[in-house]
């Protein structure tokens, strides 16, 4: 099966750059995860 990255995170307008989940799935099967942390979280 093709692997494909699903992007997952705040889906509204209002929550842009909290932080977003990249999930790495062949199938049914979730091979890898990345998380990505927005600005509001890195302590500026």
């Amino acid at each position: 099966m093709t692997k494909f990255w699903i992007h997952m995170g705040p889906q509204h307008p209002v929550n842009h750059g909290l932080w977003t989940l990249k999930v790495l799935s062949d199938g049914e099967e979730i091979i890898d995860a990345e998380m990505l942390i927005g600005y509001i979280y890195r302590g500026r």
